[in-house]
């Protein structure tokens, strides 16, 4: 899952919070360069940076899903 500029400055300017993520710099900076962030990740990141994470789909018409 790609992460883009906006995200990774959350997550910087929140101090990431390594220990409430469950895994190490190193391997979330690697999971961020290879893109292979999952789902399961990327919430556990939410709650360490105490924000909201939606997963959705937003249809042509502009609905989400």
């Amino acid at each position: 899952m790609k992460v883009t500029a906006k995200e990774w400055r959350v997550m910087s300017d929140r101090n990431k919070q390594q220990k409430k993520i469950g895994t190490s710099q190193p391997n979330l900076s690697k999971k961020l360069q290879n893109n292979s962030l999952s789902v399961a990740d990327l919430e556990k990141i939410a709650i360490a940076l105490d924000v909201k994470f939606d997963l959705y789909f937003t249809l042509e018409n502009g609905d989400q899903i």
